[in-house]
């Protein structure tokens, strides 16, 4: 047997091992996940002073890009994104979240394609989870 058939035995009996781990984990996920309610307001907004330059932030992907478990939609990823770059660059951000609960790559890819990409001069990807827990394939 070669060095390297021996990692590989090696790899998939780690990997092997991992397994009742990673099921647990993944029951313990898809119960966290199922009961995040998504905060009431809108998908975009605007943060910082109003003479300042302009500037467009997108947020796309699942519920967390929508606030998922934020009580008020200022609390969600992208305003509070928007408002941290705003300070930091003196400058106005619009921000946009797009996505929903649930989505996975190919559900955002989809709408995506529906509706286009809004424009946008910096975006944020957050999305994965879903994919996870439904053991999306890697094609």
């Amino acid at each position: 047997m070669s060095d390297s058939d021996s990692q590989r035995m090696l790899s998939l009996g780690a990997a092997l091992g991992f397994l009742p781990v990673a099921a647990m984990q993944r029951a313990r996920l898809r119960l966290g996940a199922a009961f995040t309610p998504l905060p009431v307001g809108a998908s975009e907004g605007e943060v910082g002073e109003l003479s300042a330059p302009s500037e467009r932030l997108l947020v796309l992907g699942d519920a967390s890009a929508l606030g998922a478990g934020c009580d008020e939609v200022e609390a969600a990823l992208a305003p509070r994104l928007a408002f941290g770059v705003a300070l930091r660059r003196r400058t106005r951000i619009h921000w946009t979240a797009r996505g929903g609960a649930g989505w996975t790559a190919a559900r955002l890819d989809a709408d995506l394609q529906r509706r286009g990409v809004p424009a946008a001069d910096a975006a944020l990807l957050v999305i994965g989870v879903n994919d996870a827990l439904a053991m999306t394939p890697l094609t």
